[in-house]
């Protein structure tokens, strides 16, 4: 988790550009008025493939990939490794990330909180975080027969190991953490 070859992963400049290569890629797909759900899956997905060629290009190297299959972490640099989780904000602006087993291992995540700028769903406000976990950051669902883990925004703000690269977060009056997003056309 030391990305000693890679520190720019994380400056901001190059997530506002793979995150509005990811908008014009899911843009036609957002019109046709599928669920957030789906939507947050191929945000995810899409960022994964867009994100890793990026830096592949960046760093000028063919030691960046995306995953092959799920039991890998979803961009691959050389020794380094990075997770992606997305999820929408809710109408009261709260986010909770979700993931499954393979979501419980340790290492570097990518937390994106999305959401539409407008009714029209026609741009794309988001924010990113990057933030070191280990399994046991993760909440496991209380709800019976629900595979689910869960990492919410309140306890991103209480690691001491998250960054903002995008966005930032503000509290609230009742003490809850909420995401501040960014807004790309």
């Amino acid at each position: 988790m030391s990305f000693d070859n890679y520190k720019e992963v994380f400056e901001s400049q190059h997530w506002i550009n793979i995150e509005r290569e990811v908008l014009e890629k899911v843009k036609p797909i957002i019109c046709l008025d599928i669920k957030n759900k789906l939507i947050s899956e191929l945000v995810s997905e899409i960022t994964e493939k867009v994100a890793a060629k990026y830096f592949a290009k960046l760093y000028n190297s063919d030691k960046v990939r995306c995953a092959k299959n799920d039991n890998e972490p979803d961009i691959i640099f050389d020794k380094d490794s990075i997770e992606i989780k997305v999820a929408k904000t809710t109408d009261n602006n709260v986010v909770s990330w979700r993931g499954g087993e393979y979501s419980k291992r340790e290492g570097t995540f990518i937390l994106i909180a999305w959401n539409f700028c407008n009714s029209e769903k026609d741009c794309f406000k988001f924010a990113v975080y990057k933030v070191n976990l280990t399994k046991q950051d993760w909440i496991v669902s209380k709800v019976k027969n629900y595979y689910a883990t869960i990492y919410n925004m309140n306890l991103l703000v209480a690691n001491p190991s998250h960054q903002n690269i995008v966005g930032s977060y503000s509290i609230s009056k009742r003490n809850i953490a909420k995401p501040v997003l960014a807004s790309i056309f």
